[in-house]
């Protein structure tokens, strides 16, 4: 957040809330990122292009903000929490036609990296997202299913994994009149 009064020259501060923190609250102590060394005088407007990312540790944040007359700072900092537990969820069992790739439908929270594995011996086609194809081998024909796995980890480190079953059908059952 940027701060400007008649008594604080123009700076920029953050604060924030952990997870577990109450809504519509800011419980994290307040920083300061830049302290102001100017004031402005006729423009009303502060911060316009400033933008704030989280980094891929889950717990600091990267921002970018104007200061001083359109000069560039950068800066880093972290609101001192641990990053949340990731969830991992692979899907429900399902069913595919044996020639046909299947689309995973897998969903993770907090998560940094995800990767699919099969204890068949299939391919996955993008399996390092959470939706990849996943096309069957002939060993999966021949046992009639695979489990396969998503694992994902989490910002802070933490490793989870789900399972699914996907299992072959022989043929596409269509009626022919």
């Amino acid at each position: 957040m940027d701060i400007l009064s008649l008594t604080v020259q123009i700076c920029t501060r953050a604060t924030g809330r952990l997870v577990d923190d109450p809504l519509g609250t800011m419980t994290a102590e307040e920083i300061v990122i830049k302290e102001g060394t100017t004031s402005q005088a006729g423009i009303d407007r502060w911060g316009d292009y400033s933008c704030m990312n989280v980094d891929p540790n889950g717990t600091d944040f990267w921002y970018t903000t104007e200061y001083n007359g359109w000069k560039t700072w950068i800066a880093s900092f972290s609101l001192d929490g641990e990053a949340p537990a990731p969830t991992a969820n692979a899907g429900e069992d399902a069913h595919t036609c044996k020639n046909k790739p299947f689309q995973c439908q897998g969903s993770a929270t907090t998560w940094q990296t995800a990767e699919w594995s099969t204890s068949g011996d299939g391919t996955f086609m993008n399996g390092s997202t959470l939706t990849p194809k996943y096309v069957r081998g002939n060993g999966d024909l021949a046992t009639g299913h695979a489990i396969l796995t998503l694992t994902i980890t989490g910002f802070n480190g933490d490793v989870i994994s789900d399972d699914m079953t996907l299992y072959f059908d022989p043929m596409d059952i269509r009626r022919r009149w």
